[in-house]
């Protein structure tokens, strides 16, 4: 199965502000702050994939800030994860003017499991953005990968209410 084929359903996270499509079937788990899904496709022994978004506020405001957060922190990938194997890199901007860098990439873990990733920055304003960590074994990120991008364009920030 892959993103073009399976079924999709809406999810509207309120404590996030933020809606999105996932895969059918997906489990659902979050707080305050944190929405995570485990996916029902393409898992292993090891576990199934899984996609994490967490609310945040920058630590500075403008958007020149985000600018340079966000270079900096895939640059500083390079040095802090095991094993670090960029596959790409998007900057692009979501329909609800989320302003988003995505990096997938594989790393190594403790073990020698070698996994994929994709790591991004939501940057919605001076005082909110949200960071998505999304990960699947090496053997089915050529399925999984392009769901995680296919959801991570889903996000919509909805107004405060």
């Amino acid at each position: 199965m892959n993103a073009a084929t399976m079924r999709w359903v809406s999810l509207t996270a309120w404590n996030l502000r933020l809606s999105l499509r996932i895969p059918e079937e997906s489990g659902v788990e979050g707080d305050a702050d944190m929405l995570r899904l485990r996916l029902p496709i393409g898992g292993t022994d090891l576990r199934d994939p899984t996609f994490a978004i967490r609310a945040g506020e920058p630590a500075e405001t403008g958007e020149a800030w985000f600018a340079d957060f966000r270079n900096v922190a895939v640059a500083r990938m390079t040095s802090v994860v095991d094993g670090f194997e960029l596959i790409g890199r998007d900057d692009f901007v979501l329909s609800s003017f989320l302003d988003v860098t995505a990096v997938r990439y594989r790393r190594h873990l403790p073990g020698g499991e070698v996994v994929a990733q994709l790591q991004a920055y939501l940057w919605a304003n001076s005082y909110e953005m949200f960071v998505v960590d999304a990960a699947t074994a090496r053997e089915t990120e050529k399925t999984v990968l392009p769901v995680f991008d296919t959801i991570l364009r889903s996000v919509r920030l909805l107004p405060a209410r």
